[in-house]
């Protein structure tokens, strides 16, 4: 439970040049009741943290004990890659029904004014393929279920594999690859303010250097 690491996703294939056809079907968009096919980035739902928690705040993930049982105003029930999850924003002592996954973070407050909602996805990547340049205007956050990624920021490159997490800072561009050899499974959290789109799809004033490669 000590997932923690300094996407959403317009997706790409990893030969070179880039190929807008070859986008990764849902974009992050798409709701998951409506997948294209097993590959693939899927909207799951929204969660608006009304109060904001005090304090620091950890996404919580859980297997609920019961599938039935009404979610909490700060966590929510979500179905992705074929189990129920429940997923919540909380502070560092917080406790809810099941089995707990991950608790992961903290996780940055955005840089903008406004009530925070936070968005889940889940995404599902063939090692290779890999995101279109992107950013956020808040934290994005995800847990690895199977395979292994590589995020490239202005920062450098992160590498995480199954099991583990990892947190990006919002307002940087980014581009993750999923490598390893194993299909990467993953849920994922983006944490914005209600007055800002929770994705820009062309951040400008920085270039990936491409060192993220599949197998590495």
């Amino acid at each position: 439970m000590r997932h923690l690491a300094w996407l959403s996703l317009g997706f790409s294939a990893l030969a070179q040049p880039v190929s807008v056809a070859a986008q990764v079907p849902g974009a992050c968009d798409t709701p998951v009741a409506a997948r294209l096919g097993p590959v693939g980035c899927y909207f799951l739902d929204t969660l608006q943290l009304s109060p904001v928690p005090s304090g620091p705040l950890y996404w919580y993930i859980y297997t609920p004990a019961d599938s039935t049982a009404v979610a909490a105003p700060t966590s929510r029930a979500i179905h992705a890659h074929g189990h129920t999850w429940l997923v919540a924003l909380a502070g560092a002592l917080a406790h809810f029904p099941g089995t707990l996954v991950a608790r992961i973070g903290p996780i940055p407050r955005p840089n903008h004014p406004g009530p925070l909602i936070a968005r889940f996805m889940e995404s599902t990547l063939t090692p290779g393929l890999r995101t279109r340049l992107h950013a956020h205007p808040g934290p994005e956050a995800w847990y690895l279920l199977s395979g292994a990624q590589c995020v490239e920021t202005p920062r450098g490159e992160q590498h995480v594999s199954a099991t583990q997490s990892l947190v990006v800072d919002g307002d940087q561009p980014m581009v993750l690859t999923a490598t390893g050899s194993d299909t990467l499974r993953s849920l994922i959290l983006v944490l914005h303010a209600s007055t800002q789109p929770w994705i820009d799809r062309s951040p400008a004033g920085w270039e990936p250097p491409g060192t993220c490669r599949a197998g590495s």
